[in-house]
């Protein structure tokens, strides 16, 4: 599963599933799950799952449902959308920094 980063808020990243799961093996990440991420510089960060939830990138047209017509392809669309921190960092650098993560990193 890839994951995208979309912004930082006080030390937890916002990660966004990609949608090129298929449907029948979507599924929410549970708390207190692992995921780790490879930066720009081939070092590699070690993330805590602390919130998971599902996000819709559409929702249904209130006319659809008004209408009773079936959803669109589009419509019927989750990802999974996490809340991590960052635990653990490997390949730590010489000047004793660590290496920022970027948004949109895979």
């Amino acid at each position: 599963m890839e994951w995208i980063v979309l912004k930082e808020d006080k030390g937890l990243y916002t990660l966004v599933s990609k949608s090129k799961i298929k449907k029948e093996k979507f599924g929410i990440l549970p708390k207190g799950s692992y995921l780790t991420g490879k930066l720009e510089s081939d070092a590699k960060v070690i993330f805590r799952v602390e919130q998971s939830g599902q996000n819709e990138k559409y929702s249904p047209s209130p006319m659809i449902a008004d209408l009773e017509l079936s959803a669109l392809n589009a419509d019927r669309k989750s990802l999974n959308q996490v809340l991590a921190r960052p635990i653990a960092f490997t390949n730590q650098r010489e000047d004793g920094l660590i290496d920022p993560i970027p948004p949109s990193f895979k």
